[in-house]
């Protein structure tokens, strides 16, 4: 009988120290998890950062762009108005000329 206990002593030994070996692991392997997802939260938050600065980068473009049409289209109106007033004035300088000249005819 005193080989059966230290049998089951030695046995519960063992597991004690297989237990202690595997709640270790499993500590291990808890903070490697915990570490794992606080990095993937960071860079969640990172790229969230990033794609909010796109946007705003992406609309500021797109505002820009607009803008710069409505310049070309005012300076297409501009130039065609400013093109119609200098052919109007050459129109009335050839009038002009040719009354000129009926009148010294």
């Amino acid at each position: 009988m005193g080989e059966e206990k230290d049998y089951d002593l030695n046995h519960m030994v063992r597991m004690e120290a297989i237990f202690t070996q595997r709640e270790a692991n499993f500590t291990k392997r808890e903070t490697l998890l915990k570490d794992r997802s606080a990095a993937l939260e960071q860079l969640q938050i990172q790229l969230e950062q990033k794609k909010a600065e796109l946007k705003k980068e992406f609309d500021d473009l797109v505002a820009k762009r607009a803008n710069l049409i409505q310049e070309k289209e005012d300076l297409d109106k501009e130039k065609e108005e400013f093109r119609q007033s200098v052919e109007e004035h050459n129109k009335n300088q050839r009038d002009e000329k040719l009354q000129m000249q009926r009148e010294r005819a």
